[in-house]
């Protein structure tokens, strides 16, 4: 007869032996500086002018980035069309100029200007938001046309990224040659992998620089992509409403809106003094309510990741930082609030000293499931819930990583809720109680699409287990 110990072992076999691996999605954001729009076929295009500030930046797919466009600043910057580029932009090295269409290659060619530099000033692209990007590896194209001849080492001009010189100069990544058929310049350079976090890559803001030392510069548009892994929050980017990976945050990235605050007395912080699974910066939420307090944030279908037609996991790590530790919780429901009821898909829940999940029973009601891991104060735990919409099911994968022990993994539970629910709401905090004043920390919110992980059972194991003791 197996021991509960072996039981979750080979209960944790079994449901990981094809354990889920998260690929990231490459993201990539289109920008046209001009009056005339591109208007691509199934592409979505950021149509900006040198009017226009604190624009959000839309992804290619169509949903809406954590990017805003801040402003274009410089001398004399007007919308400009006498430097039309004379090369054929079919030809064009950038796939995402090449593929455009003749008109839309015609509107691409109006756009901005700097005209006679005396003495030499930089135009100033300005974005917000990449305090979110921390981490993470970001690509930039800058295309632009030049009137006249070249400049020193047979270049057009000094391109710089956060006041660093990435050109034929010095710096940390080198652009592409120059694109030009000898009569005007079309020029286009391309950053690789800008590492941000790192140096001068860091913080809310990116400003590209375009430096030229006479005649007239014109920027024709950009693109900026980077890879994420799905939706997340990880406090990267401490406090503030700039990005959508802050603390009360805003909308972008799969996010619907910034974080709410659910009861009165409950409040938030962003800290680093006691991280999460050696996490970095967390949410640290104290004095909470009584009578239900907590906070939830929404999220929606972005990049592959759909909340109605496949798969998707919600992951965090949690830790109750209060003596009293009953009646906590996390999970993902239908409405805003941290008090559960009949909406919700799926939940932990701390119960008389252990963590507690929900097998639905098909009404709205909840046949409770004891996961055998005890709630101790001061024990960070990664949770997991793979929700199926298409089969109103999920599977819950819960790690005390403090102890030595298995993770528990349940078997194909039914959500309590009975509809399928679009754009849904992570929830966190305690239901009502007796006890005012609680704590709890989360960090390292994570919704992605899970995929067959190509390994035996052991190594897929193993590799899980590894992989959720990891930031």
């Amino acid at each position: 007869m197996l021991t509960q110990t072996n039981q979750r072992i080979v209960a944790v076999l079994l449901a990981l032996a094809a354990a889920p691996a998260w690929a990231a999605t490459n993201l990539q954001i289109l920008v046209n500086t001009g009056p005339t729009a591109v208007n691509e076929p199934g592409v979505t295009w950021n149509n900006i002018t040198s009017a226009s500030a604190n624009v959000p930046l839309k992804y290619s797919d169509g949903s809406l980035s954590g990017l805003t466009y801040a402003n274009l600043t410089g001398v004399a910057v007007v919308n400009d069309t006498r430097y039309t580029p004379a090369a054929d932009l079919a030809s064009h090295p950038l796939p995402w100029i090449s593929s455009l269409s003749a008109a839309n290659r015609d509107a691409f060619a109006t756009n901005f200007a700097q005209n006679a530099f005396n003495p030499p000033s930089p135009t100033n692209l300005n974005m917000t938001g990449f305090s979110g990007l921390t981490g993470r590896n970001i690509s930039v194209d800058v295309v632009a046309t030049y009137s006249g001849t070249t400049v020193a080492e047979n270049r057009l001009g000094d391109y710089l990224v956060n006041n660093e010189f990435t050109t034929f100069n010095s710096g940390p990544a080198k652009p592409s040659d120059d694109f030009s058929d000898g009569s005007a310049n079309l020029n286009y350079m391309h950053w690789d992998n800008l590492p941000w976090g790192a140096g001068s890559f860091a913080g809310d803001a990116m400003t590209v620089s375009f430096l030229r030392s006479n005649n007239t510069t014109v920027l024709n548009g950009y693109a900026i992509s980077y890879a994420l892994p799905g939706i997340v929050a990880d406090f990267a980017g401490g406090a503030g409403a700039t990005s959508a990976d802050q603390f009360g945050g805003k909308a972008g990235d799969g996010w619907l809106g910034g974080w709410n605050k659910s009861g009165t007395t409950v409040t938030a912080t962003v800290e680093t003094s006691n991280p999460l699974n050696g996490g970095g910066n967390y949410l640290a939420v104290t004095d909470v309510d009584a009578t239900g307090g907590g906070y939830t944030r929404q999220f929606s279908d972005f990049a592959d990741i759909s909340t109605t037609l496949g798969k998707y996991t919600v992951e965090a790590d949690f830790r109750i930082d209060s003596a009293s530790h009953n009646d906590f919780q996390l999970g993902i429901r239908q409405s805003n609030g941290v008090n559960t009821g009949p909406d919700v898909l799926a939940n932990i829940k701390a119960v008389s000293d252990f963590w507690r999940t929900t097998n639905g029973n098909g009404l709205g009601g909840s046949n409770d499931q004891n996961t055998g891991i005890a709630v101790v104060t001061g024990h960070v735990y990664h949770v997991e819930f793979q929700i199926d919409p298409t089969t109103l099911t999920y599977i819950l994968t819960l790690d005390d990583l403090d102890d030595a022990a298995a993770p528990y993994v349940s078997g194909v539970f039914n959500t309590r809720n009975t509809s399928v629910v679009a754009n849904p709401y992570l929830f966190v905090g305690r239901q009502f109680s007796n006890v005012s004043g609680g704590a709890f920390s989360i960090d390292s919110v994570l919704i992605s699409v899970p995929t067959p992980a190509a390994l035996p059972a052991g190594l897929a194991l193993w590799s899980a287990l590894a992989w959720r003791r990891r930031k």
